[in-house]
């Protein structure tokens, strides 16, 4: 939205946002009627905080069907929330089940064993 990056560089931030975090977002909007996209890192949508909501899980809102209709997203002092649709939205995402709304960090598998890994490294050091 600010005109620093590409849309090439906001496509390989959203992926790997995607790939560290489950899923990236952006916002369609526009400013003096030119088209601009809000991008958005997956802990700005969530679900609202001041009350529970049954239709929102983890930050999307479901429609009758299950649908995503729209998504619940921070604002910068994180204490209120704003409702954007789903139409207005992108959501980068490689979904593994049919029900999700939300993604899985592709690299989540890997954090245990990056870890294992670094506690053998510094056992060694000791050694």
């Amino acid at each position: 939205m600010t005109g620093r990056f590409t849309f090439g560089q906001v496509q390989a931030m959203w992926q790997r946002g995607a790939l560290g975090d489950g899923d990236a977002f952006g916002i369609l909007t526009s400013i003096n009627d030119v088209p601009k996209i809000q991008c958005l890192e997956a802990h700005r949508v969530g679900s609202p905080r001041e009350e529970a909501d049954p239709k929102c899980i983890d930050g999307a809102y479901l429609g009758r069907y299950g649908e995503v209709v729209g998504f619940n997203v921070y604002t910068d002092d994180d204490t209120k929330n704003r409702y954007v649709p789903a139409s207005a939205m992108i959501q980068v995402v490689d979904f593994e089940r049919p029900s999700a709304v939300r993604g899985y960090p592709v690299l989540q598998s890997s954090f245990n064993s990056v870890r294992d890994h670094l506690e053998v490294f510094e056992l060694e050091k000791r050694a």
